[in-house]
């Protein structure tokens, strides 16, 4: 199962590094966030983290979600 996700940054400045390898070992970001603002999981199917610096969104439904935190 494949799974859509987008990084959203309000600034490159806030970005460390980025490495995109066509080779095996993939692609990496990396960077500052800053504070968390809120999250919220819209239509139970797009998690979507704000904070000061950026949105992170994964797609993730809720049943997955609840599952995972009762490993915490």
């Amino acid at each position: 199962m494949g799974r859509y996700f987008s990084i959203q940054m309000n600034s490159k400045q806030n970005l460390d590094k980025i490495i995109v390898d066509d080779g095996k070992k993939g692609i990496l970001i990396e960077g500052d966030f800053g504070d968390l603002i809120d999250l919220s999981l819209l239509e139970d199917k797009l998690l979507e983290i704000q904070f000061s610096n950026g949105v992170l969104r994964l797609e993730v439904n809720n049943s997955e979600l609840l599952q995972v935190t009762k490993k915490l």
